[in-house]
């Protein structure tokens, strides 16, 4: 008997044993790594455009920086603040003295890494090298190289390796390709811009063979989301970096066929930016984030890695508001902001005229203030027919007293203007390309009255084009026509003003245009003289 009693007791036993491994492993993952994995928590900005003061909403340099430190004093050696780029172009402050406060508010605030954004390149390079060299933090792009010598550009590193609580954390920086047409020109030219999925696969082995144990893509990518599903780069990437576990068979399989693989995508969590959306969620257990824009909110994933199976084994992705009237302004970025404004003052707040009427602006509309401001680029020029793209405009003019700050802020971009002949056939292709255009915006024209049917076929839309003394334009006439350089040199897609002839970069600044025609009317009176009429019948057409 007792023999038999010892024997169920080690039948018991064992039985006991392997309920209680089965346990285990059936258990979630995030409860059986429990305590033994190590929480890393990544902070994002994106699109910030030298949003530095407090307006509405947009919480300012200071209250963005106070919020981030109370993030950041949740996990402190175990936090990395990151940018998806764009950060310095597009406020008056930033933009008279050239996204230098920006990158001080940065370094102030603890940032480790900053993806290029396209408007990261508007100023030009020379620019841009400058804030490389005083940012504390590393620039990042792994997908631009020189076209002419096919090396990668010196002033941003393809990755880096950073600790967070004693993990080796490597980010890869990726600018979207589309900075080719969405940027400076000039500067666009001088640049490639490889493939983001590529360019990522084949870093992979390099991180790895340095240690990294977590890999992130810094993006300055668009993601957007549409209803459950995640869309735009992002979602390419993301697809992209699946891990594909091999096909095994049946029977047994010899280690040296097929070697071990680790479970779990390629890459831990793609930041994103450009879209100025909010974006949390998951593709391939890929965490993807985006915040918005201007500082309004901050992303954070959090992934929790295990030493024992070395590998992100959970991950959370959320979007947190930063709600200005809950915050107190950090004193050292309102420091850097004060001294700021010093700088900038003389400029900011010259005033050139009065307007008496707002001059509204919608990218995706043509607008007041786009027909004033491509009717004073065709009178500045003695051109029959201007054009300025919708996105060039990045606030309407308020009424009021008009300062050269206001127009800093409406005209940020250093653009100078072009004059190119084209035909009238030449001219008919920008309008049919750039009228009603969903994906870059409303094309703003002087000199020409167009009716239009946006029910008729692509390409056939355009009902008629009289010019401003009354005639028809003529297909086979040519036309002197005035466009800034970024326009010219076939950014957004505007490839047409490159097939012109005596092509001419007069290389006056936009903004001294605008400034000299405001300076020069004292009190502007802008009333909408139906350039565009809409829905015209095909019927009418002359």
């Amino acid at each position: 008997m007792e023999k038999i009693h010892k024997s169920r007791s080690v039948f018991m036993w064992k039985s006991g044993l392997i309920a209680l491994l089965l346990c285990f492993f059936l258990m979630p993952l995030s409860l059986a790594a429990g305590g033994d994995t190590v929480r890393i928590d990544l902070l994002t900005v994106n699109d910030f455009h030298g949003a530095l003061l407090e307006d509405g909403k947009t919480p300012g340099g200071a209250k963005l920086a106070s919020f981030i430190r109370g993030e950041q004093a949740k996990n402190p050696k175990g936090t990395l603040l990151l940018s998806a780029g764009d950060m310095f172009q597009g406020s008056v402050r930033s933009n008279i003295l050239y996204g230098k406060p920006v990158v001080e508010m940065m370094d102030a605030v603890g940032f480790s890494a900053m993806a290029l954004g396209n408007h990261e390149f508007d100023w030009g390079l020379d620019v841009l090298r400058a804030r490389a060299k005083e940012a504390k933090f590393s620039f990042l792009s792994a997908n631009i190289s020189y076209k002419d010598s096919g090396k990668p550009v010196e002033f941003a590193a393809p990755y880096i390796i950073k600790e967070a609580n004693g993990i080796k954390v490597g980010i890869i920086g990726i600018t979207t390709p589309a900075t080719a047409y969405t940027t400076n020109m000039s500067v666009a030219a001088q640049l490639s811009f490889a493939d983001a999925l590529d360019t990522v696969k084949k870093l992979l082995p390099e991180l790895k063979k340095e240690g990294a144990q977590v890999v992130v893509v810094l993006g300055h990518i668009d993601s957007e989301i549409d209803g459950p599903e995640i869309k735009g780069e992002a979602a390419y990437l993301a697809n992209g970096l699946k891990r594909i576990m091999p096909f095994r068979g049946h029977g047994p399989v010899k280690p040296s066929v097929y070697p071990p693989v680790a479970p779990g995508p390629l890459v831990d969590a793609i930041v994103t930016g450009h879209s100025h959306l909010k974006v949390a969620g998951k593709i391939n257990g890929i965490a993807i984030v985006q915040a918005g824009y201007s500082g309004r909110a901050l992303g954070k994933v959090t992934l929790f890695y295990s030493p024992l199976e070395k590998r992100v084994v959970e991950s959370q992705v959320e979007v947190l508001d930063v709600v200005p009237a809950k915050l107190a302004p950090d004193a050292k970025v309102q420091k850097i902001i004060n001294k700021s404004a010093k700088q900038a003052a003389p400029i900011e707040k010259t005033v050139l005229g009065q307007a008496e009427t707002p001059l509204s602006h919608d990218r995706y509309k043509l607008s007041l203030l786009g027909e004033w401001v491509s009717d004073t680029i065709r009178e500045a020029t003695g051109a029959d027919v201007a054009f300025q793209n919708g996105g060039g405009l990045r606030k309407p003019l308020d009424k009021g007293a008009v300062t050269l700050g206001h127009l800093y802020e409406i005209l940020p971009f250093d653009n100078t203007i072009v004059t190119v002949g084209l035909t009238g056939r030449q001219i008919l292709d920008v309008l049919e390309y750039g009228l009603y255009n969903d994906r870059i915006g409303m094309v703003q024209y002087s000199g020409l009255k167009v009716a239009y049917n946006k029910t008729r076929p692509t390409g056939e839309r355009i009902v008629s084009v009289t010019m401003g003394d009354g005639s028809l334009l003529e297909p086979a006439k040519l036309y002197k026509v005035a466009v800034n350089d970024f326009m010219a040199d076939g950014g957004d897609g505007y490839t047409m003003f490159r097939q012109g002839k005596d092509f001419t970069n007069t290389n006056i600044v936009l903004r001294d245009i605008v400034s000299d025609a405001v300076k020069k009317a004292q009190i502007l009176r802008v009333e909408d003289d139906g350039r565009l009429q809409k829905d015209v019948p095909l019927a009418n057409a002359s």
